[in-house]
């Protein structure tokens, strides 16, 4: 079997931190299965199935909610790899202003969905262990209004994903640098040849 070209140089490419990289793919396993949830419970008459699905939904919003918080930690805590090290300032604030707006959504939607949720008078228990305070009063009005919101941000949300999917294979295929490479749960070794010049790897801290 013929293999793949590959650099040696990219031997020691420094990738994220692997907690990093697990809580990215773990956010992205979370939204998918939350989205066929609540898209599948359309479809479904059985009150049963359809509140069950609604809980599907309702826990991973919350699971992504705190994994943001555990993210930023582990950002702080370990940095990031910086393979953008000669990205043009504008693409760079540009990248950070996505992944700020990506952060902000993945708090709201969940907020939203709770405060809805209380809206109609009914409580929230995270993974049916604990209790939530109520977000707001009963109001059954407002609850639908905050539902119209949830759905909104949904569609925002779904927007920036499609933006920082797409700057992903910005960087791969039209770049060539190792942006992709670096959150890839893969081993180096698996790297096909993406340049022939040495790589410059650098540590930046969170905001840098």
């Amino acid at each position: 079997m013929k293999s793949r070209p590959y650099s040696p140089h990219l031997a020691g490419l420094e990738k994220h931190h692997p907690m990093t990289i697990a809580m990215h793919w773990g956010t992205v396993v979370c939204l998918v299965v939350a989205v066929f949830a609540i898209m599948l419970r359309e479809y479904i008459g059985d009150k049963h199935w359809r509140q069950l699905l609604m809980s599907v939904h309702l826990q991973l919003g919350l699971i992504v909610m705190l994994g943001v918080g555990v993210r930023l930690f582990i950002r702080l805590r370990h940095g990031l790899a910086n393979h953008t090290h000669n990205l043009p300032t504008l693409m760079r604030l540009a990248a950070f202003s996505v992944q700020l707006a990506l952060y902000a959504m993945l708090v709201a939607l969940p907020l939203l969905g709770w405060a809805s949720i209380n809206g109609h008078n009914l409580s929230v228990r995270f993974l049916g262990l604990l209790s939530l305070p109520a977000l707001t009063g009963e109001d059954s009005e407002w609850a639908d209004q905050l539902s119209d919101y949830h759905l909104l941000g949904a569609w925002l949300l779904f927007g920036l994903v499609m933006l920082h999917a797409g700057a992903a294979f910005f960087h791969h295929f039209i770049r060539r640098d190792t942006v992709l490479w670096a959150m890839l749960p893969v081993k180096n070794d698996s790297i096909p040849e993406l340049s022939e010049k040495p790589l410059r790897q650098r540590r930046a801290r969170l905001f840098k």
